[in-house]
């Protein structure tokens, strides 16, 4: 995705969702579009990783770890707009890829935001890292 449609994506989502209060330029405000694999819990996510690991495809992987509930989604056609991502750590298995939370604020669809309210913690992983955001990692 190009960055001004991103810029252009979080200043629409900013105007009309009221999502956003004075002030919401500060750095620990930072939105991000993503795509990747978001699950409810860091457990969940843990869990999904294994199977992949396992040698499972990723969409398989979501699928088994969504066997008894629903906490994971392979959100590859869409982008999720999350607010305030953090670093959580560092997965090495089959691939080596950072883990986050942020909190998701709406759903880009094409040109059309979708804001998701309340605001719901998710915990994911990308394909490419996040970059241009400060990150602190949690202890």
């Amino acid at each position: 995705m190009a960055m001004s449609r991103l810029r252009c994506a979080a200043a629409l989502l900013a105007a009309c969702s009221g999502l956003w209060a004075i002030g919401a330029t500060r750095a620990e405000e930072e939105l991000s579009a993503v795509q990747g694999v978001f699950c409810n819990t860091a457990r969940q996510l843990d869990q999904v990783l294994a199977h992949f690991d396992a040698g499972v495809s990723l969409d398989r992987a979501v699928a088994v770890t969504n066997k008894n509930e629903i906490g994971c989604s392979h959100i590859d056609l869409i982008h999720f707009i999350v607010r305030n991502p953090v670093k959580t750590g560092i997965h090495n298995g089959r691939i080596t890829t950072a883990k986050y939370e942020a909190l998701l604020t709406a759903v880009l669809v094409g040109d059309a935001v979708r804001p998701v309210s309340p605001p719901a913690s998710v915990f994911f992983v990308t394909p490419e890292p996040l970059a241009e955001i400060l990150l602190e990692r949690r202890l």
